[in-house]
C-alpha cells in the first residue's frame, strides 16, 4: 500500500486498511494480563511478582537470586507494506516491532543475584559507601518469542533445530518463534582499592544509549529501535572487569575493560579476541550521565570455515585475514528539570576490508569487499507529565554509505532518518503500554536503490514510511 502523503497516520483510508479483527488478541492480552496485576496484593513493594510467590521465595532462600520476567506483545502497521507481504519479510525492519499486525515478541524469565557494591557492573556507578566485605553473583535470562531471533548467538542458537525454519525462507519470515539464551554470567564483588568486580559468562555489554531488552530500568522508552542498537553490539561471550576510579565531591566514575569472542559469536569465527572499554561517570545525584565506549577486534569470518552463513548477519565480511571492526559511542544526559530528561549518543564505527576480503550477498555469492565507515546520532526527550504518563521524543540520523552497518535490515547503502513520537502509560506497577507514531526517510547511495518495504523474493519499494505500534509490557 502506497501513500502520497508524508504522515498517513492522519489519512482516514490508512486506519480503513487496518485489520480490525487482529486489535482482538492484543485486547484479550491486555485484559488478562491487567487481571493479573491487579489480583497482586497491592501493599506489594515490588513488581516482580514471581519472587513474591512461594516457589520464588525458596529459591531464593537457596540460591540467593530473585526470580523475576517481561512478557512483551505489540501492534504494528505501516504504510509502505500490507500484511500479506509481511509474511514474506520482516518489512519493518529490526529498527522497527518484528511483525506488521499483532505479534508475540517474546517472553524471558530471569533469576538474578547482584554482588553487594556501590555500583553494578556493565552498567552504572551508584551512590552509598564502598563495601568491605567479598561478594558474588549471578544471572540467567531465558527468551521465547519472535524477537530471540536477533538475541540468539551466531554458531550456538542458530544451529539448534527448535529454531530452524523452512528449507530457503530467511528466518526472519516465517513467523516462527525463536528460543534463545542471551545471558548467562557470574560475577565476584572485592574489596580492593575502591572497589573492583569481574564477571565472566555471556551477557550484554551495554555500550551505547538503548539497551535492550526494556525493562524498567533501561532507558527504553520506545517500543522501536534506533538505527544505533542495529549497529552496535548486543551481547559478548567473555569476561570484564568494574573499577570504581573516582568517587568524590565531582561525581562516581566506573571503568571497564573487557575481552570476548566478538559481536554475539557463540563458536568463533577466527582465532581472534574483541577487546572493549567503558567508562561511565555520574553526578552523585544520578542526575547527569557521561559514558564512552569502545569496541575493536577482528570480525571477519576466516576462509577457513566450512560454511560462512552461520555467522551471518553479523558477521557478513569473509577472509583469510584479520579485519578489524572498530565500535565508538558517547552518551550524555541530564535531568533539564525535575520532569524533563534530555539524552543523546554519537557513534562512529568502522570496518576494515583488505586482500581478498568479500562481504555475503547469499549462501553462494560474496562481493569484493574494500571497507565500510559508518556514524550516527539521536537524541531523546523524555517528559513526565503525571506520575503514570510519559511522552518521548526521538530524533536519529543514521549514515551507512557503504550499508554495512545495517547489514541486518537487508538495506542498501545511504542515510537513514528517522523522528519518533509515544508515551508511556502505566497500567499498574507491573504493566506499561506504549503507542508510538515513527516517521523514517532515506537517500541512498544509489539513487535508484529505495530503502523500505522489502520483501522475500521482491526489491525495496520506497523511501519513506510511516508505522503506528504500540506494545504491552508486563513485568512479573
Amino acid at each position: 500500500m502506497k501513500c502520497k502523503l508524508r504522515f498517513c497516520f492522519f489519512n482516514q483510508r490508512y486506519f480503513m486498511n487496518f485489520n480490525k479483527l487482529a486489535l482482538k488478541p492484543l485486547a484479550i492480552a491486555l485484559v488478562l494480563a491487567s487481571s493479573v496485576a491487579i489480583a497482586q496484593s497491592k501493599d506489594q513493594d515490588s513488581y516482580f511478582l514471581l519472587g513474591e510467590t512461594a516457589a520464588g521465595k525458596s529459591i531464593k532462600d537457596v540460591t540467593g537470586g530473585t526470580v523475576f520476567g517481561m512478557a512483551q506483545v505489540g501492534y504494528s502497521r505501516n504504510d509502505v507494506t500490507t500484511a500479506a507481504d509481511k509474511r514474506k519479510s520482516r518489512s519493518n525492519t529490526i529498527a522497527g516491532p518484528s511483525d506488521e499486525g499483532v505479534q508475540f515478541n517474546g517472553m524471558i524469565l530471569a533469576i538474578e543475584k547482584l554482588p553487594e557494591a556501590n555500583f553494578i557492573p556493565r552498567i552504572t556507578p551508584l551512590p552509598g559507601p564502598m563495601s568491605e566485605k567479598f561478594s558474588w553473583g549471578f544471572r540467567a535470562d531465558l527468551h521465547y518469542g519472535r524477537d530471540p531471533l536477533m538475541s540468539a548467538a551466531n554458531g550456538i542458537e542458530n544451529t539448534w533445530q527448535m529454531n530452524q525454519g523452512t528449507a530457503g525462507i530467511p528466518p526472519n519470515a516465517n513467523h516462527m518463534n525463536y528460543f534463545s539464551v542471551p545471558m548467562i554470567y557470574a560475577q565476584a564483588y572485592a574489596p580492593v582499592g575502591l572497589g573492583a568486580a569481574v564477571t565472566a559468562g555471556r551477557y550484554g555489554v551495554n555500550l551505547g544509549y538503548e539497551i535492550p531488552p526494556s525493562w524498567r530500568q533501561a532507558p527504553n522508552f520506545f517500543y522501536s529501535r534506533s538505527y544505533a542498537v542495529v549497529s552496535q553490539i548486543d551481547q559478548i561471550i567473555g569476561a570484564q572487569v568494574s573499577v570504581n576510579l573516582m568517587r568524590n565531591q565531582y561525581g562516581m566514575i566506573l571503568g571497564e575493560f573487557g575481552f570476548g569472542k566478538g559481536y554475539q559469536v557463540g563458536r568463533d569465527n577466527n582465532d581472534n579476541n574483541n577487546v572493549y572499554g567503558v567508562i561511565r561517570w555520574r553526578s552523585n545525584d544520578m542526575s547527569q550521565f557521561i559514558s564512552y565506549s569502545l569496541i575493536a577486534g577482528d570480525e571477519q569470518t576466516d576462509t577457513t570455515k566450512a560454511n560462512p552463513m552461520t555467522w551471518y548477519p553479523n558477521h557478513p565480511i569473509v577472509a583469510s585475514t584479520g579485519q578489524k571492526r572498530e565500535h565508538h559511542s558517547l552518551v550524555a544526559g541530564f535531568m533539564a528539570t525535575s520532569k524533563l530528561k534530555l539524552a543523546g549518543e554519537v557513534l562512529y564505527g568502522k570496518q576494515e576490508g583488505s586482500g581478498n576480503a568479500c562481504y555475503i550477498v547469499n549462501p553462494f555469492l560474496c562481493t569484493p569487499f574494500s571497507g565500510a565507515t559508518y556514524k550516527g546520532i539521536n537524541a531523546h526527550a523524555t517528559y513526565k507529565a503525571t506520575e503514570t504518563l510519559r511522552y518521548g521524543l526521538r530524533y536519529e540520523i543514521f549514515k551507512d554509505p557503504q550499508g554495512f552497518a545495517l547489514t541486518p535490515l537487508g538495506t542498501p547503502g545511504g542515510t537513514v532518518q528517522a523522528i519518533t513520537f509515544g508515551a508511556n502509560i502505566d497500567l499498574n506497577k507491573n504493566m506499561v503500554l506504549r503507542p508510538e507514531i515513527r516517521h523514517d526517510w532515506a537517500n541512498t547511495t544509489n539513487g535508484a536503490d529505495r530503502f523500505f518495504g522489502k520483501t522475500f523474493g521482491g526489491a525495496a519499494t520506497d523511501n519513506k514510511q510511516t508505522t503506528i505500534s504500540a506494545d504491552l509490557l508486563f513485568y512479573f
